[in-house]
């Protein structure tokens, strides 16, 4: 949670970072740093029910940006490179038990 002294402004490539308002006592008043919860800046491009999927892999295969892999420990579909995906919808149009929507403009579908 931000205090009233910083500003969060979200760049060009989904990096946010946090300004203070006032310039630090060490007088490095121009820097920004990134705050521990921008560690995960790129909000997930797809929704992956869990549940329905089977871990079958069609979605891995078919994935362009490779965004997609099969959990070691569950074996069931993951993210690994959410920054990667371009959001194609190839993995969407293969998932044969529908475990897998993507993501456009930031609305998840009804």
């Amino acid at each position: 949670m931000s205090t009233d002294r910083e500003k969060t402004t979200i760049r060009a490539g989904n990096e946010a970072e946090t300004a203070a308002s006032a310039p630090p006592a060490d007088g490095e008043g121009d820097k920004l740093s990134t705050p521990p919860e921008a560690e995960k800046a790129v909000p997930d491009p797809v929704e992956i029910f869990n549940s329905w999927c089977k871990g079958c892999g069609i979605c891995v295969a078919f994935c362009p940006t490779k965004t997609l892999a099969l959990s070691p420990a569950t074996g069931k579909c993951i993210i690994v490179l959410a920054e990667a995906c371009s959001k194609c919808g190839l993995c969407e149009l293969r998932c044969p038990d529908f475990a897998i929507t993507v993501i456009l403009n930031g609305a998840r579908p009804r």
